[in-house]
Parts: structure tokens; C-alpha cells; sequence
């Protein structure tokens, strides 16, 4: 009789969600790094490879946080990116897309157009003196 092949397991429901402890971590190290917005690529490769995750998970990783595949990193892909490493070294298999509650709490959203103390975005009475 052949051995069992072990089948994987699907990770537990929210075991992809980053507590607010983990996500304070994530973004002091991000004000360390930020350049011009986004983290500095060769700090995040410096910080991504202590991990001690082979190369080809590492850039799996990078490029499913690179939501918009610009090949940076905003903070909430830096997040992203962070969170995905932990869980990938605490044995969860790396996700063939971000999952959504990991997404919702790394969502870091700045002012909208619509958001009056936006000065970059005049309301349109103010368009209109």
C-alpha cells in the first residue's frame, strides 16, 4: 500500500487578516523606506530577502502586492507585500491573488477627489470665482 499523499489544507478563515499591531509594525518600517511615495525597491529587496524565503516566492509575493504592476510599492502594497511574507513563512501557501480581508485591512486610503479638505481638489464653487 502506497504512502498517503498529504493533501493541502485551505488556510483557516482569517488567517490572512494582519492585526493593527502587525500593520503599525509594517508602517513604521514603510516610513523608513518611502521615497517619493512609494518604498525604495532595493530597501524592500534588502528587507523582503531577511526573510529567508527562496527568490522565486519573494518576487511571487512582490508582484501580487504590486496591485497596479507599476513596479512599486505604495504602502498599502508594502503592507500587503509584509503580511504575505508572514503567512507564507508561517507555512500558508503564497495565494494565487491577494486575499480580499488581507486587502481590506492593508487598504490605506488618502483623501478622494470628493473629500473637501483635499485643497488639490477645488469644489466647483470654488471653480467657479
Amino acid at each position: 500500500q502506497a504512502p498517503a499523499v498529504p493533501v493541502p489544507q485551505a488556510p483557516a478563515a482569517g488567517a490572512w487578516v494582519a492585526t493593527p499591531q502587525e500593520l503599525a509594525g509594517y508602517q513604521a518600517i514603510f516610513q523608513g523606506i518611502v521615497d517619493e511615495g512609494y518604498a525604495d525597491v532595493a530597501k524592500v529587496k534588502d528587507l523582503m530577502d531577511q526573510s529567508q524565503l527562496p527568490p522565486s516566492e519573494l518576487s511571487a509575493i512582490y508582484q501580487l502586492a504590486d496591485q497596479d504592476s507599476d513596479g512599486l510599492l505604495s504602502e498599502s502594497e508594502f503592507l500587503a507585500s509584509m503580511a504575505l511574507i508572514a503567512r507564507r513563512r508561517q507555512g500558508l501557501p503564497i495565494p494565487s491573488e491577494v486575499p480580499s480581508e488581507l486587502l481590506e485591512v492593508c487598504s490605506i486610503s488618502g483623501p478622494s477627489p470628493e473629500d473637501e479638505s483635499n485643497p488639490w481638489y477645488p469644489s466647483p464653487e470654488e471653480l467657479d470665482r
